[in-house]
């Protein structure tokens, strides 16, 4: 579960030939490929209506005051007021847009560690989320490949895993794992809502029992 964390707000008040104005990211310092941005947007003394709001990359759509941005490659942006009767520019803020931070891999309740042969044998799925992030975010895995170790036998599997579910190939790897055994989970391949392809941290399990 993605865990509860305080919202951020951007206020940025700016005063452009005696107009004040402001733009604020209302839930970072930073706006984020693929997700939903929202934008708080005031004129001092100037009706919503009549303020017109562009970006000079990407798209910024909403009503009165609230907006929401979306864009699709990494810098800076320009959010940009201006007098739609007129078109005369009232003033502009600068934000910086990034890629989504990679998410963190797990099977079942953990993402790596001691763990007892029973809970690993019962798991079904490997995930993906994210840790303290401000938006909800959802990732598929595209694959991953297993690897079981056994030192005192020289025992060594590997086997190839395609999207979240296990597959019964994988099921069964896991089934004859015992304690001591090393079990990995490597080569992950995820994506998600700015459609880029993440290599992620490898998984390591130490069975306990």
């Amino acid at each position: 579960m993605k865990k509860s964390i305080a919202i951020i707000g951007l206020f940025i008040c700016h005063s452009v030939l005696g107009q004040h104005f402001s733009i604020s990211a209302d839930r970072n310092n930073v706006l984020y490929i693929g997700v939903d941005n929202p934008i708080s947007i005031a004129v001092e003394n100037f009706p919503s209506e009549q303020i017109g709001v562009k970006a000079n990359k990407g798209d910024i759509q909403g009503t009165g005051k609230r907006y929401v941005y979306r864009g699709d490659e990494p810098g800076n942006i320009w959010i940009i007021l201006y007098n739609k009767a007129t078109l005369e520019e009232i003033g502009r803020s600068s934000f910086r847009l990034n890629y989504i931070p990679s998410p963190v891999p797990y099977v079942g309740p953990s993402g790596g560690g001691n763990i007892q042969a029973v809970v690993l044998k019962s798991q079904k799925y490997i995930r993906a989320q994210l840790e303290n992030f401000d938006f909800e975010v959802s990732y598929n895995i595209n694959s991953f490949t297993l690897n079981v170790i056994r030192t005192d036998t020289c025992f060594f599997k590997e086997i190839k895993g395609v999207g979240n579910l296990l597959s019964n190939e994988v099921l069964e790897a896991l089934s004859i794992i015992r304690k001591n055994d090393i079990v990995i989970f490597k080569n992950i391949y995820a994506n998600g809502p700015d459609r880029r392809s993440l290599l992620l941290t490898p998984i390591l399990f130490t069975i306990t029992d």
